[in-house]
């Protein structure tokens, strides 16, 4: 995650050190806002998640839920402020998500977001999905999953550590790829 926040500390830097406000958003202060929440958020994001690095999840029961959901949704938080970066500074969508970074978000939304009522496949209506207390791990954690329209209950062990790794390059390469647009772009003659 330091290679994250070392990404953000430069795209932010060369944000000010170029006074992209005044010579590109100040007729757009929404296009501003929208630039400035997302340095802050992915900013932040970083710190969480190298906290999350350093110290795991704990070994309190209550403190590993905590620190389990707050680490999904700083991933979560940090997707989209580097989607929204991408959008800013290569004024077109980003790439479709790759697969590593998907299937964490979708743990996510299992996990954090969704677990009462996350919408399945149409034959499985929604889903209730319980968190295994005892396998929470900063690497792996189950859950069951218990599909509306059908009977069995499936175990979906999640790869957390793993996931969070591939994520992390995925995001590195991104931030590679905002950091050029930012240095090819003639940003200091646009307005």
């Amino acid at each position: 995650m330091n290679r994250v926040a070392e990404a953000g500390s430069r795209i932010r830097d060369f944000v000010n050190d170029n006074d992209l406000y005044t010579r590109c958003f100040a007729a757009n202060h929404d296009q501003w806002h929208l630039l400035c929440v997302a340095m802050d958020t992915l900013g932040d994001t970083a710190l969480a998640l190298q906290d999350f690095e350093a110290r795991g999840f704990g070994s309190e029961v209550a403190g590993k839920y905590l620190r389990l959901y707050g680490t999904l949704q700083a991933v979560a938080l940090q997707q989209t402020a580097i989607e929204t970066l991408y959008r800013i500074f290569r004024n077109d969508p980003p790439p479709s998500r790759p697969e590593p970074w998907e299937t964490i978000r979708e743990a996510r939304h299992l996990t954090v977001a969704h677990p009462l009522d996350k919408r399945g496949e149409l034959s499985e209506g929604k889903l209730r999905v319980m968190l295994s207390r005892p396998t929470i791990s900063a690497e792996t954690y189950t859950l069951l999953v218990f599909p509306e329209k059908t009977n069995p209950m499936r175990v979906e062990k999640i790869q957390l550590g793993m996931l969070y790794s591939l994520y992390k390059e995925e995001a590195i390469a991104l931030l590679a790829i905002i950091e050029d647009a930012q240095r090819q772009k003639c940003w200091l003659t646009t307005g």
